[in-house]
């Protein structure tokens, strides 16, 4: 019977082995990194936690001026979280990986599932882009002290417009075009 730990984002499963014990890092049901062996429960969960922190230290390095996740970070998110999107979400997701250079207005994505306010696709992005946010551990720009969970998703797609508390609610017009983070694109066609 295997014992499980909190970590981070992820659950550390641990169980007997021979004289010793041995670990594993998951998130979602997918493994995570190597199976450690030590002669302790404790010292096999060590060496776990000592993996993934050196891991997310590495990755951490390799993100952008944004701070925003590597696409290795997200394809690892968006693998754990796409179960849980239902087909509505699922279908925008597809219509905004589509569409050219991965660019929709939020009305557009309404229209893409047959319904027609962007508010509609507003909210369902927000569900989305908080479960993908929360699973990277990542924190999007915030909008009068609220976070903007769209960006975990997209960014705006004109240069004229930016993300952050100056300016009006970029949710609020169904007309701002967004384009798929390009990581979120090679999550979803696992390129």
């Amino acid at each position: 019977m295997a014992n499980s730990t909190a970590y981070l984002r992820y659950v550390i499963r641990s169980m007997p082995q021979g004289n010793g014990w041995r670990a594993r890092a998951l998130s979602g049901d997918l493994a995570v990194g190597a199976i450690r062996s030590a002669p302790t429960e404790a010292a096999a969960i060590d060496a776990v936690r000592a993996d993934l922190d050196a891991a997310a230290t590495a990755q951490a390095a390799l993100r952008g001026d944004d701070g925003y996740p590597t696409a290795g970070e997200v394809r690892e998110a968006y693998a754990v979280c796409e179960p849980k999107f239902n087909s509505t979400q699922r279908k925008m997701l597809r219509a905004h990986l589509e569409a050219p250079d991965h660019v929709l207005t939020a009305t557009d994505l309404a229209l893409a599932v047959d319904r027609t306010t962007h508010r509609f696709a507003n909210s369902q992005y927000a569900i989305l882009g908080h479960r993908l946010a929360t699973e990277l551990a990542w924190e999007p720009p915030q909008h009068a002290g609220e976070p903007m969970w769209i960006y975990a998703l997209a960014v705006a797609a004109d240069t004229d417009e930016t993300a952050g508390d100056a300016g009006e609610d970029p949710t609020k017009s169904g007309d701002r075009r967004w384009q798929l983070r390009p990581e979120v694109v090679a999550a979803m066609t696992k390129g």
